[in-house]
């Protein structure tokens, strides 16, 4: 398996479900690599969400800032 094989960003089916992407500022994904990612599976999935908040959090940490 190579590092290609498993990119997110060439994984993608023809019709995903919306996806709602929190991402911190300053963490390990490069805010241009989740804002590339997104771009991505908005061209085929308009209901899908990014949300991009100060800080270094990650994933669940964001889930009472973001969701209702």
């Amino acid at each position: 398996m190579t590092l290609s094989t498993i990119n997110p960003l060439t994984q993608q089916t023809p019709t995903p479900e919306p996806i709602i992407m929190m991402n911190s500022l300053d963490e390990l994904v490069p805010v241009k690599d989740a804002v590339a990612f997104f771009q991505r599976v908005a061209k085929v999935q308009p209901a899908s969400r990014l949300t991009l908040l100060p800080g270094n959090r990650y994933a669940q940490a964001y889930e009472d800032d973001v969701l209702d």
